[in-house]
């Protein structure tokens, strides 16, 4: 039976990293990747407070949109808005829609840049863009 391919219905792209992600219709989990813990989307630079499991991009298949759910201590911002008690010392639950454009940090590490896959190839011709994720089939 031939795999079906699915078109990416939005993108990632780690500013700090370099790295483009192609979203489809799952859910990632973005976080700090250590020995013990291998996120989707992986904070591979000095990023101290961002945690394993720091936040969840989910996609709601009824309304065709994308959500990102905080799981952290150190809270998200998204748009420069904060989104999280920075001195919650518990998961704070928050979910936030997301919409092209969006602008994400983790705690203090960012931006992931949430964006149409439309304007992939802009990311892509960026002479700084080292790697790729492709979308998943």
């Amino acid at each position: 039976m031939p795999i079906e391919i699915q078109e990416p219905l939005a993108i990632l792209y780690d500013f700090f990293e370099k790295r483009l992600y192609f979203l489809s219709n799952n859910s990632y989990v973005l976080g700090r990747k250590t020995d013990d813990s291998n996120p989707d989307i992986p904070i591979t630079g000095n990023a101290p407070k961002v945690s394993r499991e720091h936040a969840i991009i989910r996609y709601d298949p009824k309304t065709g949109e994308y959500f990102l759910e905080d799981y952290s201590k150190n809270g998200i911002t998204v748009k420069r808005e904060q989104t999280a008690d920075i001195e919650s010392k518990e998961p704070s639950r928050l979910e936030i829609k997301l919409k092209f454009g969006d602008k994400i940090f983790l705690s203090n590490y960012g931006p992931l840049i949430f964006d149409s896959p439309d304007s992939a190839e802009n990311y892509k011709n960026s002479e700084k863009t080292s790697r790729f994720m492709p979308f998943e089939p």
